[in-house]
């Protein structure tokens, strides 16, 4: 006979997720004394964008970057999306997403169609954009 493993979520009625469907609980105690849990599913597919700006550009493309939180917020199946600068002109984006459909769906949304309206303008060059798999992640 084999042992099935005990989960601390198994008297709550929650059932196993498998493997692609995995998800992580996270249980935290605020300060107020409640128990809140969150669910995060699990992240499977990403991109990882390199985008070199124009010299004379690269304040306005942090900018842009950093008000497109705002839109990645908006985009259910964008579970991460950072905008990253390496240095002066050399910024990265990294978002990661729980299946390739939500992956395609960024393609169509507001960032993705506001970097394709300045792309003669603000890069120096073509984006790079990388298609990646997830192997790990550590998110809130």
């Amino acid at each position: 006979m084999v042992k099935q493993a005990h989960t601390p979520l198994e008297g709550l009625g929650v059932r196993p997720i498998r493997s692609r469907e995995r998800r992580r609980h996270i249980t935290r105690r605020p300060t107020g004394g409640e128990t809140v849990t969150t669910v995060t599913p699990t992240l499977t597919v990403s991109f990882v964008v390199k985008l070199v700006a124009k010299q004379e550009t690269a304040d306005e493309v942090a900018a842009f970057l950093a008000e497109a939180i705002g839109p990645a917020n908006e985009e259910a199946g964008t579970i991460v999306w950072l905008a990253l600068r390496t240095d002066h002109a050399t910024f990265w984006i990294v978002d990661a997403f729980p299946d390739e459909a939500a992956r395609q769906a960024h393609l169509t949304g507001r960032i993705a169609a506001a970097l394709m309206a300045n792309a003669e303008r603000l890069p120096a060059a073509a984006p790079e954009i990388l298609h990646a798999d997830v192997l790990a992640a550590k998110v809130p």
